[in-house]
């Protein structure tokens, strides 16, 4: 699974218009996505599919590449070679599908972090409707399912 983290920091701005920042930032790509072509479709799938088939260019590159399926313990070490073939299955209708739904609707685990500096007189969190809220991570760890490894 491949892991993206839009991260989106400033020293002089609050939290809340960061968040906004956020949310016009993705209503703009999900329509670029809907009249995205299918020619460019194409190419920034095979684009990808490329940079999925390039060769490490260092030893850090190669190993990272077995680092998260050595923590999952996929000793087979395909994880990259079932990406390709998931992204070579994509079409425009998929991946804006998925989008909306991952993105827009927010169906499946969102998370939003924020952080203020004390110099600001007031942190102006952003507050979305729906969200609930906890005061720190250790109140969200407490209402998480646990799950205990065994070798």
């Amino acid at each position: 699974m491949v892991r993206r983290l839009l991260l989106l920091q400033s020293n002089s701005k609050r939290p809340a218009y960061l968040y906004q920042r956020y949310e016009d930032f993705y209503l703009k790509t999900e329509k670029r996505l809907r009249e995205m072509s299918d020619v460019d479709f194409q190419q920034y799938q095979q684009a990808l599919i490329n940079e999925l088939k390039q060769r490490p260019q260092t030893i850090g590159e190669e190993a990272s590449r077995f680092a998260d399926d050595f923590d999952r313990s996929n000793f087979a070490f395909d994880t990259c070679q079932q990406l390709i073939d998931q992204v070579m299955q994509l079409t425009p209708a998929t991946l804006e599908g998925y989008f909306h739904q991952a993105v827009i609707q927010l169906q499946w685990l969102a998370l939003l972090s924020q952080f203020s500096g004390s110099a600001q007189d007031k942190a102006d969190y952003a507050e979305p409707k729906g969200w609930v809220t906890y005061p720190n991570a250790y109140a969200l760890q407490n209402v998480q399912p646990r799950k205990v490894a065994t070798p």
